[in-house]
């Protein structure tokens, strides 16, 4: 076979001249039963259109006629949609063997024939089996603007959107180019890749509260949408960065103006935009101390504690009202055996909160009370060799001795409940705290002896 434009002999099976790229088209050649039945279906159809023999026929005429029309024009358009399918493949077919052929120009401008036309390619599907062809022989810049292209031209959830999506961030993540990816991240509509990457995209830091003016003092909460980025914060209005202030618990907001500035910092490096907010805190009254125990009875050792901030927070336990000659509160506080009366306030230069008075009435167990417990603390310290007798005497001299002083009940975790003892040495009416302490097992389980690791915090010396 030979093309008809210019000559050129045309290998068996092929659909285009090799030298000038013109399409051949092939007129297969029927078998003679297959013409003899197209011949025996036309005569058939064009024996529609004979004129009726009799004028009774008139009607029958016309559905002839009707039906005849009908068939032809689905035997239009049947051949019609074969064709454009056809043509579709043909287009196909001949772009890919342009590439073959490394004519990636002609290769892609069959593609993007495709756009804004009636065949079954979406602007994205062509953008995409342009980049494929680019990446084939490693040109990195064209792959990914296409990609880019297909992103651009196909909806968030689609499947064009997420593929093109995935392979761009592929490219950037493969060479550690976070910042591009953390980009690219910030404009994606797509929650499933989103989740995906959410380690390394960077969302701005998100503020609890409103700007503007408040009358009392204000814990300011910080948050983020990656819970492995860290929030960096100023209240002076200057830029934060990875030295400012590591955000890890509220901003207690006091008296005044305040600028706060945050941005989330994550793992890369890569940083959010920076979020400023201009607080005015106006204070008639400072804030009640939280206070964790609430009055009532309790039978077991319990610390009374102060959640949230218990900055400038003085307490009494005699009933009178707290003021700056009274304890201060910095340490949880065993709750003392019997009834107990604790009132709390926080004190400032000239305001102050409320009063909180709580009751509450310790009672561990009736069967064994504090006075057996120091009955086997002393009998404990003779066993052990730090007294001679009961009494408490050191040697036979009975010039010096130990006593006993009841601190507190306190729970040892993972041992027990304790009545606590402090060890006293006494000679010639002056006495002293050794720094030895004894636990007594509230329910009557023995006498340990204690090491004290800071305020109201003990373990047991084995």
């Amino acid at each position: 076979m030979f093309c008809p434009v210019c000559g050129a002999e045309i290998p068996e099976g092929s659909l285009y001249c090799e030298k000038c790229g013109e399409d051949i088209h092939i007129v297969p050649d029927f078998e003679p039963e297959v013409d003899q039945e197209i011949r025996e279906s036309m005569e058939s159809v064009m024996s529609l259109f004979k004129p009726a023999k009799r004028k009774d026929n008139n009607k029958k005429f016309i559905l002839y006629y009707t039906s005849a029309f009908v068939f032809i024009l689905f035997f239009v358009l049947t051949a019609g949609i074969i064709y454009i399918n056809r043509s579709v493949e043909l287009k196909v077919y001949r772009a890919e063997r342009a590439a073959d052929r490394g004519d990636f120009e002609k290769a892609v401008s069959i593609y993007l024939s495709f756009l804004d036309s009636d065949v079954d390619y979406s602007d994205a599907d062509v953008y995409l089996k342009i980049s494929e062809l680019y990446q084939n022989v490693n040109n990195k810049p064209q792959y990914e603007y296409y990609l880019r292209k297909a992103i651009q031209s196909s909806e968030p959830e689609s499947r064009e959107y997420e593929y093109a999506f995935s392979k761009l961030l592929e490219i950037y993540a493969f060479r550690d180019d976070f910042y591009t990816v953390s980009e690219l991240l910030s404009a994606c509509k797509n929650d499933k890749i989103l989740k995906m990457y959410a380690d390394v995209s960077v969302s701005d830091p998100e503020f609890d509260l409103s700007e503007g003016e408040y009358n009392t003092v204000i814990p300011l909460k910080l948050s983020s949408k990656n819970d492995k980025a860290d929030i960096y914060y100023t209240l002076d209005g200057s830029v934060p960065d990875e030295n400012s202030l590591l955000y890890t618990t509220p901003i207690l907001l006091e008296e005044g103006d305040i600028c706060v500035s945050a941005v989330c910092i994550n793992r890369y490096g890569l940083k959010s935009g920076v979020v400023v907010k201009n607080y005015r805190v106006d204070v008639e009254f400072l804030p009640d101390p939280e206070v964790d125990c609430g009055s009532g009875d309790y039978h077991v050792p319990t610390l009374i504690s102060i959640e949230g901030d218990f900055e400038n927070v003085y307490y009494t336990t005699d009933g009178s009202e707290p003021d700056f000659g009274s304890n201060v509160f910095t340490d949880p506080i065993p709750m003392p055996l019997g009834n107990s009366i604790f009132k709390f306030k926080r004190l400032g230069n000239d305001k102050e909160s409320n009063t909180l008075t709580f009751n509450y009435n310790l009672v561990i167990d009736d069967s064994y009370g504090l006075s057996k417990a120091l009955e086997d603390v002393k009998a404990y310290a003779v066993l052990i060799g730090r007294t001679v007798d009961e009494n408490g005497y050191i040697d036979d001299s009975h010039t010096s001795s130990y006593t006993f002083s009841f601190v507190n009940a306190q729970t040892i975790e993972n041992v027990g409940d304790f009545y606590v003892f402090r060890e006293i040495y006494n000679e010639n009416g002056v006495s002293a705290n050794t720094g030895h302490y004894y636990g007594a097992e509230c329910h009557g389980g023995g006498v340990r002896s204690l090491i004290i690791e800071g305020v109201n915090n003990y373990s047991v010396d084995d």
